[in-house]
């Protein structure tokens, strides 16, 4: 079996080859690379009386054994078999496919999905994304897709008062909308409004529109942000203190507004909007309204500045909060406001938060075995995890690097070189796909039934999220390795470095067929595909699902049964938004300079 993306690749873009071995006795593997309808010979595999002189046989086409003549001038690569944690497989580096077409890859026993090479593979992404988008509407008719819904007002769960909450955005195929994650949305539409491809501009600008009305009108007058919205209630007696379940924020509220309403306001079954303080929530609606003011009207992009502002000074007013998430979130929303014009932050207010999180980082000694470069919890914990967050501290710092200068920038984007060599691609290489890792652990839990790599100082480190843990939560990992995606592209286009670039492809190619399983986790884009999961809406279009979890010893499953599960198979948006960041990069990456220096701290 070929893992192979079902995307495509750039041209002049390596690709990794990987096959399964299991059935193979050799150590090496000859692939050879085929355009079009291209297959290698067959003997015995024509019946007589049929000549081949114009058609091929059409039937059986594996049937009979590959004959390949010596001075065949297919383009070939030697695969050599790998024993990983993972099982056995064939890998081999393919150099870059210069003519843009149509290929796929062949063996002695077996071919591959055909895959494209050009110029526009990741518009692919983009118009994926924007399906997705519209079809998640609220309170909209999608035909087709879903009938109008939540048409009332809605009630706040502190003092039962009522709201406008008509718009926005469903976050997961369900009825529920949250800030930190809907709002994500905004500024990944803006960038297609902005630097898409002319085609789509449009249509990105009036999903920004959408979006961005009903965040603006949900806002309250003193800069009041809710935490979602159709989520329900908390459960009795929840400590709020385990709410963020790996600073997942908004999955503790019980579900029970997640059903449809009779849309008649005030008739005692309005959703519920609730409003207790999530810093987070506020620091990413801030800087998604801020990244969205490039995209007209004047009049609501003015708005949307004025709310982010509003926002911002109510929760400079209130205590800070430490935890690492809270403070990179922040800093990338100081960030965000200080590129608009006449900002009301400073790059001081930048610098100081940027000081903290620098603080954050765990740098190892160069005789030190192990990882390097991630981030921590306040007084080290633990160190920092996140499902839908995963590299926040990075691109926050990545963010401080381009409105910072001097020292203080140098400063930044060292910390980012070392965040993505020392730890994301060093762990990466653990196994066969390239896959960075989920998270170190401090105090790896329940050993003995599940299994942590060495990280260094008595640490674990896991590919996967743990699956015992305290919180009993286990999540596909899609918006892990998006985050991932869109750091490692964005910083290989902003610091010059085509293998980070090269690493932000092969996180791509995962997600979209070279997966264990071959299976793409992008229902629009490839042949074959997990059964995806929405409660509320079958067939969503764009839909991306949320991905491999791990097994107890730290190897990828994802479900591929019709039993369908929400850990690996429920839509998710907040995956396709970063997908589509890092496609947008990826396009630059094409057209950029790109040069092979490697940074000094790069070891």
């Amino acid at each position: 079996m070929f893992h192979i993306t079902q995307l495509g690749t750039r041209p002049g873009s390596p690709l990794r080859v990987i096959v399964s071995a299991a059935q193979h006795h050799d150590d090496v593997l000859v692939v050879h690379v085929n355009a079009g309808y291209a297959r290698s010979p067959r003997t015995g595999g024509t019946p007589a009386g049929w000549s081949s002189a114009r058609f091929e046989w059409p039937m059986d086409p594996f049937s009979g054994v590959a004959a390949v003549d010596e001075g065949d001038q297919r383009r070939s690569v030697l695969c050599h078999r790998q024993r990983t944690r993972w099982g056995d497989f064939f890998v081999g580096e393919l150099a870059g496919l210069d003519g843009p077409g149509v290929y796929s890859l062949e063996a002695a026993d077996g071919i591959s999905l055909p895959f494209e090479v050009g110029t526009g593979v990741h518009d692919r992404i983009l118009d994926g994304y924007l399906d997705y988008t519209r079809a998640q509407r609220s309170a909209e008719e999608q035909p087709g897709v879903s009938g109008p819904l939540f048409l009332d007002d809605a009630k706040q769960d502190v003092d039962g008062a009522q709201v406008l909450a008509v718009g926005g955005w469903y976050d997961a195929g369900d009825h529920r909308q949250w800030t930190s994650t809907t709002a994500l949305h905004l500024g990944a539409l803006a960038a297609i409004a902005v630097e898409g491809p002319h085609a789509w501009r449009e249509r990105a600008r009036a999903e920004v529109n959408w979006g961005r009305d009903y965040f603006l009108h949900l806002v309250g007058d003193g800069g009041q942000v809710p935490d979602n919205v159709g989520g329900g209630a908390l459960p009795p007696g929840f400590d709020l203190g385990t709410w963020w379940f790996e600073n997942h924020s908004g999955t503790a509220s019980d579900g029970s507004g997640s059903l449809p309403t009779d849309d008649l306001p005030s008739s005692g079954d309005e959703r519920t909007v609730m409003m207790h303080r999530n810093p987070h929530a506020e620091n990413v609606l801030v800087r998604e309204l801020a990244a969205s003011c490039p995209v007209g009207p004047d009049a609501q992009a003015a708005r949307s500045r004025i709310v982010a502002e509003r926002v911002w000074r109510r929760s400079a007013a209130l205590p800070p909060e430490s935890r690492t998430l809270f403070l990179a979130s922040r800093l990338r929303a100081a960030a965000a406001l200080l590129r608009l014009p006449r900002p009301i932050v400073s790059q001081k207010d930048v610098l100081e938060l940027a000081e903290v999180l620098l603080r954050r980082q765990h740098v190892s000694a160069d005789t030190e075995p192990g990882l390097s470069g991630y981030f921590m919890e306040e007084s080290d914990v633990d160190a920092f995890r996140s499902i839908p967050y995963s590299c926040e501290p990075a691109h926050a710092l990545l963010d401080a690097s381009e409105v910072l200068d001097g020292e203080a920038q140098d400063r930044a984007s060292r910390a980012v070189a070392a965040y993505i060599d020392a730890y994301l691609l060093a762990d990466a290489e653990s196994n066969p796909f390239g896959l960075p890792p989920y998270g170190v652990y401090l105090d790896p839990e329940d050993d003995r039934r599940q299994v942590f790599r060495a990280a260094g100082g008595g640490r674990g480190v896991r590919t996967f999220m743990a699956p015992w843990n305290r919180d009993l939560i286990v999540h596909g990992n899609s918006a892990v390795t998006m985050h991932q995606c869109h750091l490692l592209a964005r910083a290989g286009v902003v610091a010059q470095r085509p293998d980070w670039t090269r690493a932000a492809e092969r996180i791509l190619h995962w997600a979209t067929g070279a997966n264990p399983e071959g299976l793409s986790l992008f229902m629009d884009i490839g042949y074959r595909h997990p059964v995806p999961f929405s409660p509320r809406r079958p067939n969503m279009p764009g839909a991306v699902v949320n991905g491999h979890i791990g097994r107890g010893n730290d190897t990828p499953y994802l479900e591929t049964s019709n039993a369908v599960s929400w850990n690996t198979q429920e839509v998710y948006g907040v995956p396709a938004a970063y997908a589509a960041h890092a496609a947008l990069w990826l396009n630059r990456a094409g057209t950029a300079p790109q040069h092979t220096t490697r940074s000094k701290d790069a070891s």
